[in-house]
């Protein structure tokens, strides 16, 4: 593990905000739950599935993990809040080698749109 810090999962269904513990090695993003004695691991996303990570030019330290939809493990983008975004954003673009995944979205209408796994759309 390279690098860790507590973030807010959103979930699909009302967008209930979700405590995670965001975790990064060389090849995986781990999303895990904190339990009294022992953490969950809540999702396991390999670097080379992930198409962008979107941020927004605001400051309301959201990041969107974008995921083909084809991936049937997971069920769609991963909505995320980071309370030290330019931080993991950093940390990530240097263990990946790769800025061109960084995606940075200028909000005209408040709303950025994210990908269910059954190929729905939502803002």
């Amino acid at each position: 593990i390279l690098y860790g810090c507590n973030v807010i999962k959103f979930d699909r269904h009302g967008y209930k905000r979700r405590n995670r513990v965001l975790f990064i090695s060389r090849k995986h993003f781990y999303l895990v739950m904190e339990g009294d004695k022992q953490f969950k691991l809540k999702h396991k996303i390999p670097f080379e599935t992930v198409s962008k990570l979107e941020v927004t030019s605001e400051r309301d330290n959201f990041l969107l993990i974008r995921i083909p939809p084809h991936l049937t493990k997971d069920k769609g983008d991963v909505i995320l809040e980071v309370p030290h975004l330019i931080e993991v954003i950093t940390k990530i673009v240097s263990i990946i080698n790769n800025p061109d995944i960084l995606n940075i979205n200028s909000i005209d209408d408040g709303k950025i749109c994210h990908s269910l796994i059954n190929g729905k759309e939502f803002a």
